[in-house]
């Protein structure tokens, strides 16, 4: 690494003993707002991407050069203001894409099959065997976003003979699935919709009370992608009224508070934002971090930069 090459870890993964070449490490993973004296010489900000990362923080570091975002989500970084500052923006794209999709997936099975209410069910001392359950063969499953998470989901279902449909800024001529190209053809031709985008102002509450209400009353929502592409309160209105059969959701608007209103649904399964989080993913999306800066801080073209960074 260069001699004045800095790094500021607003993640532990920018502790990694790896980078610890780097003439001086900032351990900013406490959250407490680091003095500004400290920021000058900073090069290199190792964040999750969820995290806030406003412009102000980066005015503080006139030598930043690059932002690595740890998974594959970048959303707190204003991209506009990274391309006018040159920046490097990396993510963690495709560190964690198996485990995203393996979650996607126990989410739906999970509701199809009921399993939540069967397990409260036999520890209650019940035994239900007039619960008739979904099977995922018969269902039509339309996908919101087809990056790397999108696809290893894409395949996952059609290991199970689900149909599946996808909706992405393009068409991909090498993909052997149907490509829908908005939300509304997606939803007419879909009972199940799984989320796997990130939050733009494109895809915010792009699922509303009128794309749920076209899957129909057997419809089944999950959201592995992020909290504000779904409408809550119409979310919320559709699972109480009958609208869609059930809601699987990772990821939440506001998290990490979730609405008591959705808590108290029966007809959904809740989980805090793990969906990748794996010991695989973890080890790889370290990996990922640690080769980005070590490539950067050596003058080498970073291996996935966020398209809309540096010009």
């Amino acid at each position: 690494m260069t001699d004045n090459f800095t790094v500021f870890a607003r993640h532990k993964f920018g502790l990694d003993p790896r980078i610890a070449a780097a003439p001086r490490i900032i351990d900013g993973t406490d959250g407490v707002p680091p003095d500004p004296a400290t920021l000058r010489d900073v090069a290199a900000i190792v964040i999750a991407g969820r995290n806030p990362l406003p412009n102000t923080f980066m005015d503080q570091c006139p030598r930043l050069r690059h932002i690595h975002c740890i998974g594959a989500g970048f959303d707190n970084i204003d991209m506009g203001y990274a391309r006018t500052r040159d920046l490097y923006v990396t993510h963690g794209s495709g560190a964690n894409a198996s485990s995203v999709a393996d979650h996607a997936l126990a989410l739906l099975l999970g509701l199809l099959r009921r399993l939540p209410e069967l397990d409260r069910s036999v520890r209650a001392g019940e035994w239900r065997t007039n619960a008739v359950g979904g099977e995922l063969s018969e269902r039509r499953v339309g996908l919101i976003g087809f990056g790397q998470i999108g696809q290893a989901i894409a395949r996952r279902l059609a290991a199970f003979d689900a149909k599946v449909t996808y909706m992405a800024t393009r068409k991909r001529d090498e993909a052997p699935y149907d490509f829908a190209p908005d939300i509304a053809t997606l939803t007419e031709r879909c009972d199940t919709l799984i989320v796997a985008c990130p939050d733009t102002p494109a895809t915010r509450h792009i699922v509303d009370r009128a794309a749920l209400a076209r899957l129909g009353k057997e419809g089944l929502v999950i959201n592995i992608g992020r909290g504000p592409v779904i409408a809550t309160d119409d979310l919320i209105a559709a699972l109480r009224d009958g609208t869609i059969a059930g809601a699987g959701l990772d990821v939440f608007e506001g998290e990490p508070g979730v609405p008591e209103a959705l808590r108290a649904l029966p007809n959904t399964i809740l989980t805090p934002h793990v969906a990748g989080s794996t010991l695989a993913s973890i080890r790889n999306m370290q990996d990922v971090a640690v080769a980005n800066v070590i490539a950067i801080s050596a003058g080498r073209t970073p291996l996935n930069p966020v398209p809309g960074g540096r010009r």
